[in-house]
């Protein structure tokens, strides 16, 4: 059963098989709370330490407040993907490498009202994700922004 989270600044479907991995809030008022506007979701996962060896999607709302996309340069490897759609979302992105060559796409939206930034490390050591996979197309067309009263 396929279970959706609420209790963040966002909306995201958790697919049956991944394990939602809150972001804790490293300074501030508050050190050690969760971020409302930050989780990772993570495949096959059993422990928060799974996200170092199982695929990861870790997803970050900015609401009306102005996000910047990453600049590629940062990264290695970059190739720009064709701007696609999922749902209402409309992406923008590219495939890259990270620290230690590690893969990662990083995918951008900015509806001009609110911002997403979705990063996927889809390599695991057993398993990996891609962006046509049912349950990544799944995540991707149920983010949406929290409506409060």
């Amino acid at each position: 059963m396929n279970e959706v989270l609420n209790a963040l600044e966002f909306i995201v479907a958790l697919p049956e098989g991944w394990m939602a991995i809150p972001v804790m809030e490293p300074f501030g008022d508050n050190p050690n709370t969760p971020k409302g506007d930050c989780v990772k979701l993570c495949k096959g996962a059993q422990s928060q330490f799974d996200i170092f060896t199982k695929p990861l999607i870790e997803i970050t709302f900015y609401g009306k407040k102005q996000g910047v996309m990453p600049p590629k340069f940062v990264y290695g490897n970059v190739v720009d993907l064709t701007p696609f759609s999922t749902g209402n979302h409309n992406w923008i992105g590219f495939t890259a490498s990270a620290l230690m060559n590690k893969e990662l796409i990083l995918l951008w939206e900015d509806t001009g009202e609110y911002q997403y930034q979705v990063v996927l490390w889809p390599k695991g050591e057993e398993e990996a994700i891609g962006l046509q996979d049912d349950d990544v197309v799944m995540i991707l067309e149920s983010i949406s922004p929290k409506m409060v009263p």
